[in-house]
């Protein structure tokens, strides 16, 4: 009888953590990168960092900074670079493309905080980084 409750009891704090909002604050990492690693380190009180780094030589390509909000569901950056591997291209110019990018902040089937959700590969871009 003592297990039946341990598995309710498991399961209902599953259920609860999975269904919870997750919290925005903390580093995430783009999977799926070739050549580069892009981290975004979203900041409580509003703020991210953005860095991009080359894969071969850990130099670093592009760093940035913004505003971050969450509403409804959703994670909005200002000044943002989707980089999508293009960073590695010499002489980027970084700053003709940020763009204000607004995306559902969900959580993985494991429970781990996700955004950026690319159809064609099914995948998640950026993973929170659990340490």
């Amino acid at each position: 009888m003592k297990k039946i409750w341990y598995v309710i009891i498991v399961f209902c704090l599953c259920a609860w953590f999975l269904s919870s909002s997750p919290d925005p604050a903390g580093t995430y990492v783009a999977k799926y990168h070739t050549d580069t690693i892009d981290t975004v380190l979203v900041l409580k009180g509003g703020t991210y960092k953005q860095s991009i780094y080359r894969k071969a030589d850990g130099v670093r390509l592009f760093h940035n900074e913004g505003k971050w909000s969450y509403k409804n569901g959703r994670i909005r950056f200002t000044n943002f670079f989707q980089s999508d591997d293009i960073a590695k291209k010499p002489n980027y110019d970084y700053g003709s493309v940020l763009l204000v990018f607004s995306v559902q902040l969900e959580r993985n089937f494991i429970g781990r905080p996700v955004f950026d959700y690319d159809e064609e590969t099914a995948t998640y871009r950026y993973y929170k980084v659990l340490w």
